[in-house]
C-alpha cells in the first residue's frame, strides 16, 4: 500500500483528490486566505508562481490524505519515507506547468463550469443545497474574496482539462494487462539476518585528522540557515473578544434573523457497528467467509449477546472498537452511502442486516435519532455571543494595529505603544525560515515579514496571521554560515561514529554473504553469530518495503534477478542503521484463473497507469521547454536534499 502511494503520489487522480476540487479541506485545515496573497514565490513557471503558503497548505492536505488512507496506521516514519515536502512541491510545479501550457494553447473554462464545481463543495451547502450565505461567510472567514477563490477553481479545472486531453491517447490490450498482472503478482519470500551498527559505534576511534576530513567533506550538512530575532506587538482577536460586551438585544436580533438557516439542525443518527474488513483483492470465497463470520456474530447478539462487548472483541475498526463500536452522532454525507442508507433506515434499538461497503461488512445498531429542527435560543446564545464578540474583535484588532502602525511611522516606539495599550512587547529567539516560532506557530506571512526587515530597529507594517495581527521590529539578523568544527563537534562525532559503525556492519554482512554464497545455510550463520533469521513475505517487483525493516533500496530488482530458491542475493543492503543479508526462499507465480476474475479491474488499473505515464512524459517534456526558476534559499530548508540544484 505504502509503495503504491509513493509510486502514484504525483498522479493526476491523487492530485485532484487533494486539490481544490475537494475544497472543503481548505477550510478545515487552515490557510485558505493565502490564495492570491503576494509572498515570495518558491518557483515560477512562465508567469505562474508557486508560493510558500500554497506549498504549506498542500503539504498539510497531503499528510492528511495519506493518514486517512492508512486509517490511523500511518506513522511519522512512513511519512518521512514518502518525503511529503518533495512530493508536494513536485505536484505544485507539475500543476503550474500544465496551467502554463493550457493557457498557451488557448484552453478555457466557462463560468458555468466554475459555478457548478463550487456548488458541489459540501462546505457551501445547507441541507444538501448550495447556500450563497454559507459560501460568502466561509470565504469571508478565510479573508478571501469570491473572485480570488473562483480564479483558483478555474486554474485547477484548467489543469484537469489539459490532463484529460493528454491521457486520452493511451490504449492497452488484454495481453498487456495479463503481463502487468504477472509482473505485479509474482511474489517472493526472503529470509534475512540484520547486523546492527549501533553496538559497533563504541569501538570506533575518533582521530582529529580523520574527523576534520570527514567534516570538511560534508560541511553543508551542518550549515546554519539565515536567522532573525524580532520584537513583536500582538493584536489577538481572542484577547480583544474578551473585552467586547454583547447586549441581549443584539443576541436576540441575531437569533431571529438566522434561526431558520444557521441554527437549523440536520437529521442525525447515533450508531455503533461491528466491522469485518475485506481486502480489495479478496476472492469471492474469502469475502463469503468474512461475511459468514459476521453473520455468526449477529446471531450471538440476537441470542442475547451484548453488542458493545462483542464489538470490543470482534470489530476490526480500530477507531470505534475500543468504544464498543460507537461512532457517535452523524448526519447525512458523513458515511459511505450503503452504511448511511442502512443507518438512517433504522429506529433506536434496531439492528441492520449485514451491510457491505468498500471497507468490508458491517453490522449496525442505532441507539439515537435526532430529527430536523431549530435549536432554541438558550441552546445557541453562548455561541452567538462568541460569534458577535469575535466579529467585533476582528475589526478592532485591524483598526488598532493600523492606528499603532501609523503612530510608529510618526516616530512612536514599540515600547511606548505597548505602554499605552497596556500590552507587553514580546521577543522571539533566533529563528530560520520554516521554523515554528514559539507563540506564533507555522506562519509564512510572519516569516516573510521578519526576513524582509533589513536592519535592527526596522519595523514592519501590521502582519496578518490567521485573524490576528502583529507588528515586528528587527532585533538581530544572522546570515547563513558553516559553523567551525569546534562549534558542532559533538554532532559531527556522532555522525562520524554512526557512519563508520555502519561500514563495520556492512563489512560483517559482506562476510556472512560470502559464506551464504559458498553454501552455508543462513540459519547456521545466524546461530554462529547470535543473530536471528527473519522472514520477508510477499515481496513483489517494484516493492522494496519490508515490514519491520522499511524501504530497502534495490531489493526487489536484485531479488527477482536470482535463479533458484536458497540463493543468496548478490549483495548486502543497508537501511536504518543496520546491514542485511537476504536469501531467496520461495516464489509464488500468478494464476491465470485468478487474473480472469479480476481482469476488468486490471484493465482499468493498467489503463490509469498508462494514462499517468503519458501525462508524466508530457509534463517532463514541457519542463524541458518551459522557463522554470526556483528560489533555492527558501527551498533548501524546506526540501533538504530534494531541493532543485538550479
Amino acid at each position: 500500500m505504502l509503495d503504491f502511494m509513493r509510486r502514484n503520489a504525483r498522479s493526476w487522480g491523487i492530485k485532484v483528490a487533494l486539490g481544490v476540487i475537494s475544497l472543503v479541506f481548505v477550510f478545515f485545515m487552515g490557510g485558505g486566505g493565502q490564495i492570491g496573497a503576494g509572498p515570495r514565490a518558491l518557483a515560477t513557471v512562465g508567469n505562474i508562481e508557486v508560493t510558500r503558503p500554497e506549498f504549506e497548505l498542500a503539504q498539510r492536505r497531503n499528510e492528511s490524505y495519506f493518514r486517512q488512507q492508512f486509517q490511523g496506521q500511518m506513522t511519522d516514519e512512513m511519512l518521512r519515507q514518502l518525503n511529503i515536502p518533495k512530493m508536494t512541491f513536485d505536484q505544485l510545479v507539475d500543476g503550474a506547468v500544465l496551467r502554463a501550457e493550457a493557457e498557451r494553447i488557448g484552453l478555457s473554462i466557462p463560468p458555468e463550469a466554475i459555478r457548478d464545481q463550487i456548488r458541489r463543495v459540501p462546505a457551501f451547502q445547507s441541507a444538501g443545497e448550495f447556500s450563497v450565505r454559507l459560501y460568502e461567510e466561509t470565504l469571508r472567514a478565510q479573508s478571501m474574496s469570491p473572485g480570488i477563490f473562483e480564479e483558483s477553481v478555474r486554474q485547477e479545472l484548467l489543469q484537469a482539462q489539459l490532463a484529460d486531453i493528454v491521457r486520452r491517447g493511451s490504449h492497452i490490450s488484454e495481453d498487456d494487462a495479463w503481463q502487468a498482472y504477472q509482473k505485479a503478482n509474482r511474489k517472493m519470500t526472503l529470509s534475512y539476518v540484520a547486523i546492527e551498527s549501533e553496538p559497533l559505534a563504541g569501538g570506533v576511534t575518533v582521530e582529529d585528522a580523520a574527523l576534520t576530513t570527514f567534516y570538511e567533506g560534508k560541511q553543508d550538512t551542518w550549515r546554519r540557515p539565515p536567522s532573525v530575532k524580532v520584537r513583536t506587538l500582538s493584536y489577538k482577536v481572542a484577547d480583544a473578544a474578551l473585552k467586547v460586551e454583547v447586549s441581549d438585544v443584539d443576541l436576540n436580533e441575531y437569533y431571529e434573523l438566522h434561526k431558520n438557516t444557521e441554527f437549523q439542525s440536520e437529521e442525525k443518527v447515533g450508531a455503533r457497528h461491528i466491522l469485518k474488513t475485506v481486502e480489495p483483492t479478496a476472492t469471492p470465497e474469502a469475502k463469503a467467509a468474512v461475511k459468514a463470520s459476521l453473520e455468526a456474530i449477529a446471531k450471538r447478539i440476537a441470542d442475547g449477546g451484548d453488542f458493545q462487548e462483542i464489538a470490543k472483541a470482534e470489530s476490526q475498526d480500530p477507531g470505534s472498537a475500543v468504544k464498543g463500536g460507537d461512532l457517535g452522532l452523524f448526519g447525512r454525507g458523513n458515511m459511505v452511502p450503503p452504511f448511511e442508507t442502512a443507518a438512517f433506515a433504522l429506529e433506536p434499538g434496531q439492528r441492520s442486516e449485514i451491510v457491505e461497503t468498500d471497507y468490508g461488512f458491517h453490522l449496525i445498531e442505532v441507539y439515537e435519532k435526532k430529527p430536523v429542527g431549530i435549536a432554541s435560543f438558550d441552546e445557541v446564545k453562548d455561541k452567538i455571543r462568541t460569534s458577535l464578540a469575535t466579529r467585533t474583535a476582528t475589526d478592532r484588532v485591524f483598526d488598532d494595529s493600523a492606528e499603532d502602525s501609523a503612530k510608529i511611522s510618526d516616530g512612536a516606539t514599540l515600547d511606548a505603544i505597548a505602554t499605552a495599550r497596556g500590552i507587553k512587547v514580546e521577543e522571539t529567539p533566533l529563528f530560520s525560515q520554516g521554523d515554528v516560532v514559539p507563540g506564533i506557530g507555522p506562519a509564512p506571512q510572519f516569516m516573510d515579514a521578519a526576513f524582509t526587515l533589513g536592519s535592527p530597529g526596522d519595523v514592519s507594517q501590521p502582519v496578518k496571521v490567521g485573524n490576528d495581527y502583529y507588528i515586528l521590529s528587527l532585533v538581530e539578523r544572522k546570515d547563513s554560515y558553516v559553523p567551525a568544527l569546534s562549534e558542532v563537534r559533538a554532532e559531527v562525532e556522532l555522525a562520524y561514529r554512526s557512519e563508520k559503525a555502519l561500514d563495520l556492519a556492512r563489512d560483517k554482512a559482506d562476510a556472512f554473504l560470502e559464506q551464504a554464497k559458498g553454501g552455508t545455510p543462513l540459519k547456521q550463520i545466524a546461530e554462529q553469530n547470535n543473530l536471528k533469521v527473519e522472514t520477508a513475505e510477499e515481496v513483489s517487483v517494484g516493492t522494496n518495503f519490508v515490514k519491520g525493516v522499511g524501504a530497502v533500496q534495490g531489493l526487489s530488482e536484485i531479488a527477482f534477478g536470482t535463479a533458484k530458491d536458497g540463493e543468496a542475493l548478490a549483495r548486502s543492503f543497508v537501511n536504518g542503521g543496520k546491514a542485511y543479508v537476504f536469501v531467496r526462499e520461495s516464489v509464488t507465480e500468478p494464476d491465470k484463473a485468478a487474473f480472469e476474475a479480476v481482469k476488468k479491474d486490471e484493465l482499468e488499473k493498467l489503463e490509469a497507469a498508462r494514462e499517468q505515464d503519458a501525462l508524466g512524459e508530457f509534463i517532463r517534456a514541457r519542463k524541458e521547454q518551459e522557463k522554470i526558476s526556483y528560489d533555492l534559499a527558501q527551498l533548501g530548508p524546506l526540501l533538504g536534499a530534494g531541493a532543485p540544484r538550479e
